[in-house]
């Protein structure tokens, strides 16, 4: 998508076509490959998880490959969706991410309240991968027509891509393998009603914090962009203070989920199911920390270090799976989920340096996300301290809870927050530009 971006930004129509097309057959191979790969691996199960006797393997290995299905397609998907980001159709690629996890949710629930048990988990994976892949076809087709793009094919073109996806898949499988590492390591040494704990703890959140994330991935394609245009630096402090409103409704739906996740599990399934609020603590810490590190390895990546940021990624993937796994055999999840969240802590700081450095930030405007991210944990425990003392036992009581401690925390925030202050007034301006009504003049005779 860098390269698109850029490409777009220069307004090389028959460049933004050739690196299109060898994007697609590059990601079209490489999900095949993904899925062989995945078969073959599905065969060696019982050696490498530790399960017992009465668990159904078979079952679990259908899942494993629908699931692997399903990211497949999103591989392939990620082509048509560079192209509606490149061309600065955000809105639209934000529209699809937000249907397709609808559509994961959706099936998933579906297919438990009839019984499908794991397999449930495989399609929701496999029809979340066929509506990214089809939407973002739809949407690409209609966006390429309208800007005129030709297809057109370069084998020099596709060599150099050739060269940069061997660095951009390193960069998507390290950033992968660190956030799903912990689920093999659990199911590995704890057990298989651990790893459903976690789960369980982790599937509200994790669907949350993409709301919060998908905005930096929805940004790129316009850094991209000011970068081929040579624009950046004059947006750099707005980018920051839109960086910082991230971080800020992070810290919200985290705190959201700490007060409320335990009720909502009781309420789903038996409570002897909750893994206990410090686990919810850690793991809304680590997904929190996880979010700000994409955001600035995505900066990073978009302005063009993107060998740089695959290499470090890979690096520290290798270092987290040995910090995860000395700290899941000492110390359970606990330890596991501290190892993963200390990793996180130093690429964060890592890809904030890289990317103040290479566009020369002054600190007082490198340090806006870092303030906010610190006013939204102040506004996020004003709310959770209120949220906590809320007596929940039906659903219509945590919707009763979610609603007080939301209204708490944005009003906390605008009193604390200049930057909140002054989104609010860019989203009224912009609100009141398109509204506003044409005024024709009359006529002076």
């Amino acid at each position: 998508m860098q390269q698109l971006g850029v490409a777009y930004g220069a307004e090389d129509k028959k460049k933004f076509s050739r690196i299109f097309v060898s994007g697609f057959i590059i990601a079209f191979f490489f999900g095949i490959l993904f899925f062989i790969a995945s078969w073959g691996a599905s065969s060696f199960f019982d050696k490498w998880l530790n399960l017992s006797k009465d668990f159904d393997n078979n079952a679990l290995i259908d899942a494993f490959l629908l699931a692997s299905a399903g990211t497949a397609l999103t591989f392939v998907a990620s082509t048509f969706s560079s192209v509606n980001l490149a061309l600065q159709k955000t809105l639209a690629a934000g529209l699809i991410n937000i249907l397709s996890m609808v559509v994961r949710i959706g099936v998933v629930l579906i297919m438990i309240y009839s019984n499908y048990g794991i397999l449930a988990l495989g399609f929701g994976n496999l029809f979340y991968g066929m509506t990214m892949l089809m939407s973002n076809i739809i949407i690409a087709n209609y966006n390429l027509r309208y800007f005129n793009i030709i297809f057109n094919f370069s084998l020099t073109e596709m060599i150099n891509l050739i060269n940069l996806t061997f660095f951009t898949s390193i960069n998507k499988f390290g950033n992968t393998f660190m956030k799903q590492i912990d689920y093999f390591l659990v199911t590995r040494y704890l057990g298989g009603e651990a790893t459903t704990m976690l789960r369980l703890v982790k599937v509200v959140p994790e669907t949350l914090m993409l709301f919060a994330t998908n905005t930096s991935y929805t940004l790129m394609p316009v850094i991209s962009f000011m970068k081929g245009a040579d624009t950046l630096k004059n947006k750099i402090e707005k980018l920051m203070r839109v960086t910082g409103i991230m971080f800020t409704f992070s810290c919200f739906l985290g705190g959201g989920v700490y007060v409320f996740d335990e009720s909502f599990i009781t309420l789903w399934v038996e409570n002897g199911l909750f893994a206990g609020q410090t686990i919810v603590f850690l793991v809304v810490l680590n997904l929190i920390i996880a979010g700000i590190s994409d955001t600035f390895g995505r900066y990073v990546f978009t302005i063009g270090k993107i060998k740089t940021v695959s290499s470090i990624r890979f690096v520290l993937s290798i270092l987290q799976i040995g910090l995860m796994f000395i700290g899941v055999i000492y110390w359970g999840i606990t330890g596991m989920i501290i190892a993963s969240t200390s990793v996180f802590i130093v690429t964060t700081g890592i890809f904030w340096f890289l990317f103040v450095r290479a566009e020369r930030i002054p600190s007082r405007i490198s340090l806006i996300p870092l303030r906010e991210l610190g006013l939204g944990l102040i506004a996020t425990i004003i709310a959770s301290t209120w949220g906590s003392r809320i007596e929940i036992t039906q659903w219509v009581h945590i919707i009763s809870g979610i609603m007080q401690y939301s209204i708490l925390f944005f009003l906390v925030l605008i009193c604390i927050s200049s930057n909140f202050r002054w989104l609010i007034l860019e989203v009224l301006y912009i609100i009141k530009k398109r509204f506003k009504p044409t005024v024709k003049a009359d006529h002076v005779n």
